[in-house]
């Protein structure tokens, strides 16, 4: 049996799984994992949207252009999000290339838990 190897250009789908992220590609995917890390946080403690606009003193009509993924973050709004979850903003820049991984989290002068 004789194997035919046809080489192809690829199609514009193939295209696009392959090249890399444009910046702002790159800029929607961070603000869509920030989105999920905010979802978790809340189905975590218990806390809906409504709740969350309360805490964040803001228009329930702005937690949901935040949470839907189109909304550009100021440091300030990141902050109260995470104030309002209960939780802390923790951010890092890492060398280009480099994968970030969040392994545990730790008391400041205690442990590792």
């Amino acid at each position: 049996m004789k194997i035919r190897i046809i080489k192809q250009k690829p199609d514009k789908i193939q295209r696009f799984f392959t090249e890399p992220l444009s910046f702002s590609q790159k800029v929607v995917v961070k603000k869509l994992l920030i989105v999920e890390q905010l979802l978790e946080r809340m189905q975590a403690i218990g806390l809906n949207r409504c709740k969350l606009a309360e805490k964040m003193a803001v228009s329930p009509a702005r937690i949901t252009s935040m949470l839907d993924g189109t909304n550009n973050f100021t440091m300030e709004t990141l902050m109260r999000a995470a104030d309002a979850v209960e939780g802390e903003l923790a951010l890092t820049i890492a060398p280009k290339g480099q994968a970030v991984r969040w392994v545990s989290y730790c008391d400041a002068d205690g442990p590792v838990k």
